[in-house]
């Protein structure tokens, strides 16, 4: 179809003006223009189909994601239904299945410190090298089991010192840990002066405990005293959400009545006064934790074996829960007053004579000491450290009875 133009040639003016009728040939409304209109109306309803689709696999994506639950599915408030987390190995208060069972991840999401998880911490005093390892195998089992509690490793200022003077293996190997430490597990380190009895010739007593009272940024924290297997922190990060005014909580396992090597500790500006004003008048750490103790955290408030000392596998087993040993322990301290320590090659005749002889103690006993040792390796890449013939030999000419010999 074609439309006419009338188009015509006047004169006006001296000027041509063109009116006359001719046929143009501009396509109007026919049957182009209704092709040209199917072409449009088949892409758009192309593009409304492609965009219904994506709309229906975005949905279908995030109901799968946030799983929403059913009527039949869902649990009543009074008793919960933990779906299984094959990640979750430990748990918090009793054995998956029993009565008042909490799954760690759900009692975690419900109970927060009062400040904040940056507000309370994981802290690691180390006063020898030897220790520097074992500081961080705290740490890495921190980090893999996910605790959200920050982390914080105490050393002397004096190594830092010692770096910048001389190198030896001894001092390049701390170092090389302690940036380890912060780089990969994000730990918080404080290189601290001396500020105990500096004529004792006890570390301890130079760097006593009682100092980490200093550390006021934290509302509470966690130390666990060297040489030891974290093995459970998650129930450890319970007890850092739970509410208290002691300053310090002795968190004994069932065993022994000395301060164990597990503390909760408060830190306070007017503690640590108090505290010092005691070391300048010569009183030991172990006087003031003493003074300060409480031990309103115990084995009567939480199930399980929540601190053991590898000693009392031979003295005191029968207050042990051998059975459930490694899934109800939170913390194992490796200290058998006469052997050298987990760190050390110990000789077999030293190793069998301080070894329970009394199954299945002797067995967890050996697999602590081997678990020890793996561990140092696979986190710290360092084999085990020779004993002097000098040491063993006193314990062969001493027979059983002696205490423990400083190396």
């Amino acid at each position: 179809m074609t439309r006419l133009m009338k188009v015509e040639l006047v004169e006006l003016n001296g000027n041509k003006v063109i009116d006359k009728k001719v046929a143009s040939t501009t396509p109007v409304f026919g049957t182009q223009a209704n092709h040209a209109t199917g072409v449009v109306f088949t892409f758009t309803s192309l593009l409304f189909l492609s965009g219904y689709v994506l709309q229906q696999q975005t949905v279908h994506n995030i109901q799968a994601v946030i799983k929403i639950p059913t009527e039949t599915s869902a649990s009543s408030p009074s008793s919960p239904t933990i779906a299984a987390a094959p990640a979750i190995g430990k748990t918090f208060g009793s054995p998956p299945g029993s009565k008042g069972h909490v799954a760690y991840k759900d009692y975690v999401a419900q109970n927060h410190p009062a400040g904040g998880w940056n507000k309370v911490a994981y802290v690691q005093l180390v006063r020898k090298h030897l220790h520097v390892c074992n500081a961080l195998m705290v740490f890495a089992e921190l980090e893999k089991q996910k605790s959200p509690a920050a982390r914080a490793l105490l050393y002397p200022k004096s190594w830092d010192d010692d770096a910048k003077l001389y190198h030896s293996g001894q001092t390049d190997t701390t170092i090389r840990l302690l940036k380890k430490a912060a780089q990969k597990f994000g730990v918080r380190l404080v290189p601290i002066e001396p500020m105990g009895r500096l004529s004792a010739d006890d570390l301890s007593e130079i760097y006593p405990v009682a100092g980490l009272f200093s550390l006021t940024a934290y509302d509470r924290i966690i130390y666990l005293e060297p040489s030891g297997l974290l093995l459970g922190p998650r129930r450890l990060d319970g007890l850092l959400t739970t509410s208290s005014q002691s300053s310090i909580l002795s968190l004994s396992g069932p065993t022994t009545n000395d301060v164990s090597p597990l503390l909760l500790m408060k830190p306070n500006h007017e503690t640590f006064k108090d505290i010092l004003k005691k070391l300048n008048n010569g009183y030991t750490n172990g006087q003031i934790l003493s003074g300060l103790e409480s031990r309103a955290v115990n084995e009567t408030t939480l199930e399980g074996n929540l601190v053991i000392d590898t000693a009392d596998l031979k003295s005191k087993v029968k207050n042990i829960d051998l059975e459930n040993f490694w899934d109800s322990t939170s913390y194992v301290h490796v200290s058998d007053h006469k052997l050298p320590g987990p760190e050390y090659s110990i000789p077999r005749e030293l190793y069998w004579q301080q070894r329970p002889q009394m199954a299945p103690a002797g067995l967890i006993w050996d697999d602590i000491y081997e678990r020890y040792r793996q561990l140092r390796m696979d986190v710290c890449g360092l084999d085990l450290e020779p004993v002097s013939p000098a040491y063993a030999g006193r314990f062969r000419t001493s027979g059983e009875e002696g205490g423990e010999l400083k190396i």
